[in-house]
């Protein structure tokens, strides 16, 4: 018979073959060197005399080697009348400018990308409904179809399957620890869902019950640690320790419908408190008491109030460090949500709150926020002003001079120019805010080890050189080392494998380990708690198919706080 191996439509080799009893047919090839594509389609043909012809193929990916550096900034510009510089570097290649004056888009951007992530804890399935669900109800503003329905179940199964027995709560991975903010945060996504429409079903009285022994149980606690505050804490000091986790179970509890004496609860917990709150435990409270219908005071709030160079504000605290959102979001996020919330709840403090939405917006680096919770938790706080109060984009005006000259009255509006062009002015005029965004976006095929928050090594079956040699059929191990310099709150270990290889019998996990998830090209290892020292993390390898690899570097990063991350050095993998 005859066998064809072809790439796309280019032949890479014919034979003719005896096959008596069998034949084994393999080919070596190369990735395309220019222009790399995603994919490359294989295909394999056999023919015989007689007429009789078979074949398969096979989308074969191509991950490309190194790792994409994207720098930018991003502007809410309000004022009537504003001119702002977009940086450009000229060592950086072309440059993407993209101009809106409408937030819908922005709002979709987001949700999207949020729904490309790759890993799916309880937190992230949490965050990936609501954004889901905001898009919803801005399909139905724009009079368009909502294709996310069989997504939103999905993703409500999932939650539902991840829930803690017989806690009836959550935590951030099915088998991790029960968590106050993860529980907060998948409730409130799974009641919003329940709001919708859609069909939710659990045990919620007998979560209710559980929450309320709980509350009872560590408020008494929370008190023993008052009375005893300076010396040991008794031994059966509990999960629900912190004061933050406290006022969680109560709006738990009242998103539930719990019947309680909340007035009672919140008086027990004033008792507790000794001191100034930081500034997001008191707005969080303050938040709860505009639920509960009870009093409350804001006439500090304006002493935390910071201003941006481009409209924008924000609140936070300069003496205490975040606690209610703690290792989640980044400084004054937390307590800037919690602020827009109060002051809405109050009502007419509209412009207020567009300069706070101006800040919120300002925050996205590289076209997005940093996290999954982080842009969950902004776009169902202002998602819904923005679009509900939108108008046509006949009310701005911008001009751009220097590398480009143009007038626009119609967005959006999205250019691609040259780094050599030179300085690019932006200046904007009329009633609604222009969103502007200017990045360049670069492959680095050799980056550099970085060792800044995590410094990260790695050795492929006992070889720790930038070029080791595997044997096909030989099992290999690949051990990865992680020094921690300060101890980590939720990081995420993400270590490629050479292309040649698949995965073997799964390897002993470090005790450390939330969860662990093997991805095609990369396996990722969660850590709710990564302390202070030296870990190792092994991957046990099946060398396969024999071939010269590129093995892009592991990286240690926070999850919620994605700059702060180090990686190793670039390998290649040669399989024999």
């Amino acid at each position: 018979m005859t066998t064809t191996f072809r790439a796309g439509a280019q032949v890479l080799r014919t034979q003719n073959r005896l096959v008596s009893p069998m034949a084994l047919d393999t080919l070596t090839f190369a990735a395309p060197a220019t222009t790399v594509p995603d994919s490359v389609m294989l295909s394999f043909a056999l023919a015989q005399p007689n007429g009789y012809q078979d074949g398969e193929q096979r989308s074969l990916p191509l991950l490309p080697a190194g790792t994409l550096e994207r720098v930018g900034t991003f502007a809410t510009l309000t004022a009537a009348d504003t001119t702002l510089q977009l940086p450009i570097n000229p060592a950086l290649g072309d440059v993407t400018v993209h101009l809106e004056s409408d937030a819908l888009p922005l709002l979709l951007s987001e949700i999207e990308h949020l729904q490309r992530y790759a890993y799916l804890c309880n937190e992230q399935a949490a965050s990936k409904l609501k954004a889901l669900l905001l898009e919803r109800r801005i399909r139905e503003v724009q009079r368009l179809p909502f294709r996310g329905d069989r997504a939103v179940k999905f993703l409500i199964k999932k939650l539902l399957a991840g829930q803690h027995k017989p806690e009836h709560l959550w935590g951030t991975w099915p088998t991790s620890a029960v968590s106050p903010w993860a529980t907060t945060h998948v409730l409130e996504a799974l009641l919003e869902a329940e709001k919708a429409g859609y069909k939710v079903v659990f045990d919620r009285a007998a979560t209710q019950r559980y929450l309320l022994g709980e509350l009872d149980d560590h408020l008494s606690e929370a008190a023993t640690v008052a009375r005893l505050r300076g010396r040991p804490l008794p031994s059966y000091y509990r999960y629900y320790r912190a004061p933050d986790d406290l006022i969680r179970l109560l709006a738990l509890l009242h998103r539930l419908g719990a019947p309680a004496d909340y007035k009672t609860y919140l008086a027990r917990f004033d008792r507790l408190q000794t001191g100034r709150q930081p500034l997001d435990r008191y707005l969080a409270l303050v938040t709860l008491r505009q639920q509960l219908g009870l009093p409350y005071q804001l006439d500090t709030l304006r002493r935390y109030r910071l201003r941006t160079q481009l409209g924008g504000v924000f609140y936070g605290d300069t003496l205490h460090a975040s606690s209610y959102f703690g290792y989640l979001l980044r400084d004054r996020v937390g307590t800037t949500l919690l602020a827009y919330r109060a002051l809405r709840a109050v009502g007419g403090h509209e412009a207020e709150l567009a300069r706070l939405r101006v800040g919120l917006l300002n925050l996205r680096v590289g076209g997005h926020w940093t996290s999954t919770y982080e842009a969950a938790q902004i776009l169902e706080t202002i998602g819904p002003d923005l679009f509900a109060a939108g108008r046509p984009a006949t009310f701005a005006r911008a001009q751009l001079s220097g590398g480009l000259t143009e007038t626009l009255t119609k967005f959006p509006f999205t250019a691609k120019l040259a780094a050599s062009s030179g300085p690019l002015t932006l200046r904007k005029e009329g009633l609604l805010p222009i969103y502007a965004t200017a990045y360049q976006s670069h492959w680095n095929p050799t980056p550099a080890p970085v060792a800044a928050a995590f410094a990260v090594r790695t050795e492929l079956a006992g070889q720790a050189g930038t070029r080791v040699t595997l044997r096909a059929g030989q099992p290999a191990e690949l051990l990865v080392t992680v020094d921690v310099k300060a101890e980590a709150r939720y990081a995420l270990l993400e270590v490629p494998i050479p292309a040649g290889c698949s995965y073997a019998d799964p390897a002993t996990p470090n005790s450390l380990e939330t969860h662990r998830e093997y991805l095609r090209h990369q396996t990722g290892i969660f850590l709710d708690r990564l302390p202070i020292g030296r870990h190792q993390f092994r991957i046990a390898l099946q060398p396969r198919f024999k071939g010269t690899y590129t093995v892009n570097p592991a990286k240690a990063e926070l999850v919620y706080f994605p700059t702060k991350f180090g990686r190793s050095a670039s390998k290649q993998a040669v399989v024999k």
